[in-house]
C-alpha cells in the first residue's frame, strides 16, 4: 500500500499518528480565510511530488492527481509485482476522487476572466480532468487494462475497490491498483463548503475542532491525502510470495434514495450494507474486531451512523469497538474510504485500534464502543469499513487479517 495524508507521507508516520492518537488538523495559513467561518483544515505538508512525477508531468496534473500518482508508487513498489509476469493488458487501475481537478479549472477561470483565452494553461484539459491520476500511473507502469475513475462523493475510494474486487472475482483482471485522492484545501473549495454550511467553526481549538461523537461536533474539518493498494487474487499473492495484509471477504454499496445532502433518518440502507457484508462473507457480528466508521463530525452524520450499526449488529453494537479517524486526518472527502483501508491494514499489521479523539462529552444519541480518545492494543483479525455520502450512497467493506495459510 501507498499514504499520503496529513499525518505524512508513508505508511509509518501514519502508523504512529494512529497508535498516538495525534491530531493533524491545524489553522489554515495559506490562504486568507477571514471572510469564511471555517479557517481549520487538514492539508498535506511537506510533499513533494518530484519525488513520483518529472516535470513535464507535473505540468499535466493537479495536486490531488499527484497524491494519487504517489500513493500509487509506493504502493505497486512495496507489491514487486513487476517482478513477475503479469500481462498489462489485465492489470487495472481504480481510482476515487470528489472533486478531481476542480480546482484547477477554477483557478484558470479567473486567469481567462482577467487575461483573456491566450493565457489559459494548455495542459488545462489534464489538470481539470477527474481520473488523470490513475491514466498517469498506467503510463509510467505500462498498463493496459481497465483504468477507471469513480466520482461519487466521500464514496469515490470505496467505489474504486469495490469495482476492482469484484472484477478480480469475475477474473476479468489478475491485479489492481486500487484507492483514491483529494485536495480540496484552498480558497475556492472551502467557500464552497462554508457556504453549505458543513464545515466546522471550532477555530479557536483547531486540534480538538474534529470531534465525531461528541456532543460539542458542528461540522466537518476538510483534509488532503491520497491511499492506494495492490489487489489481486489469494492464491495469485500467495504463489509469489508478496506481502499480504488482509483479504476483502465481501463489500456492499446501497442509496437511501431520500435526500442529496441528509442521510435518511431511519438509517436503513446504512444498516443494509452492514448487514450485506456479514451475510456474503457468512460472519457474525460478534467476530468483529472494531467497526472503522465514517465519523465526520457533523450533527446528522455521526447520530445516522450509530443508529444504522445498532439497526445492523442489535445487541451486539454494545461490544463492537468504534473508530473514527477523520478525528485525526480530518475529511479527506473521495480519498476517506482508501485511507480509512489502509489504516485498518496498518491496524491488522499491528495489533491496535485507532481512538475517535477529541471525544470529551459523549453525545446521548452516539452511544457506541467507541476508542475514546486512546488507542487499543488488542489482536485485530477482522475490520468492518463504513461510509457514506452526499446523495444517500453507502458502502460497507469487510476485511480478514491473512492468516498466513
Amino acid at each position: 500500500m501507498g499514504i499520503v495524508s496529513s499525518a505524512g507521507t508513508g505508511t509509518e508516520s501514519l502508523h504512529k499518528s494512529l497508535i498516538n492518537g495525534t491530531s493533524h488538523t491545524r489553522t489554515i495559513d495559506h490562504f486568507n480565510t477571514d471572510h469564511l467561518s471555517c479557517s481549520v483544515g487538514a492539508p498535506v505538508l511537506n510533499f513533494d511530488a518530484r519525488e513520483y512525477l518529472n516535470a513535464q508531468e507535473l505540468k499535466r496534473l493537479d495536486r490531488s492527481a499527484q497524491f494519487f500518482v504517489a500513493a500509487a508508487s509506493m504502493a505497486i513498489q512495496e507489491s514487486r509485482y513487476h517482478e513477475h509476469s503479469f500481462n498489462p493488458n489485465r492489470i487495472g487501475v481504480f481510482e476515487g476522487s470528489s472533486l478531481g481537478g476542480l480546482e484547477s479549472a477554477l483557478e484558470e477561470h479567473e486567469i481567462l476572466l482577467q487575461k483573456g483565452p491566450r493565457a489559459i494553461n494548455p495542459f488545462l484539459i489534464n489538470k481539470a480532468m477527474n481520473g488523470i491520476g490513475g491514466s498517469m500511473v498506467a503510463l509510467q507502469n505500462g498498463i493496459h487494462g481497465q483504468v477507471v475513475d469513480f466520482s461519487n462523493g466521500s464514496v469515490s475510494s470505496a467505489c474504486a475497490i469495490i469495482n476492482a474486487f469484484h472484477l478480480l472475482q469475475l477474473q476479468e483482471i489478475d491485479l489492481a491498483i486500487a484507492g483514491g485522492s483529494e485536495a480540496p484545501i484552498n480558497a475556492n473549495m472551502y467557500s464552497i463548503f462554508s457556504r453549505a454550511g458543513i464545515l466546522t467553526n471550532q477555530n479557536e481549538h483547531p486540534d480538538t475542532a474534529c470531534r465525531p461523537f461528541d456532543a460539542t461536533r458542528n461540522g466537518l474539518v476538510l483534509a488532503e491525502g491520497g491511499a492506494a493498494i495492490v489487489m489481486e487474487r489469494l492464491d495469485s499473492a500467495m504463489e509469489r510470495g508478496a506481502k499480504i495484509y488482509a483479504e476483502v471477504l465481501s463489500t456492499s454499496i446501497t442509496n437511501d434514495s431520500y435526500n442529496l445532502v441528509a442521510p435518511a433518518a431511519d438509517a436503513e440502507q446504512q444498516s443494509l450494507a452492514i448487514k450485506l457484508v456479514l451475510q456474503k462473507a457468512k460472519m457474525k457480528p460478534e467476530q468483529i474486531d472494531y467497526i472503522s466508521a465514517h465519523g465526520t463530525s457533523t450533527h446528522l452524520n455521526d447520530k445516522t451512523e450509530t443508529l444504522a450499526i445498532r439497526k445492523a449488529l442489535g445487541e451486539t453494537a454494545d461490544k463492537i469497538y468504534v473508530s473514527a479517524i477523520k478525528s485525526m486526518l480530518g475529511h479527506s472527502l473521495g480519498a476517506c474510504s482508501a485511507l480509512e483501508t489502509a489504516s485498518a491494514l496498518i491496524s491488522m499489521e499491528n495489533n491496535f485500534i485507532p481512538p475517535v479523539i477529541n471525544l470529551h462529552a459523549p453525545d446521548p444519541e452516539c452511544n457506541l464502543n467507541y476508542v475514546a480518545n486512546t488507542s487499543i492494543q488488542k489482536e485485530v483479525n477482522l475490520v468492518l469499513i463504513k461510509n457514506s455520502s452526499f446523495g444517500g450512497k453507502n458502502t460497507a467493506i469487510l476485511l480478514r487479517k491473512f492468516d498466513g495459510r
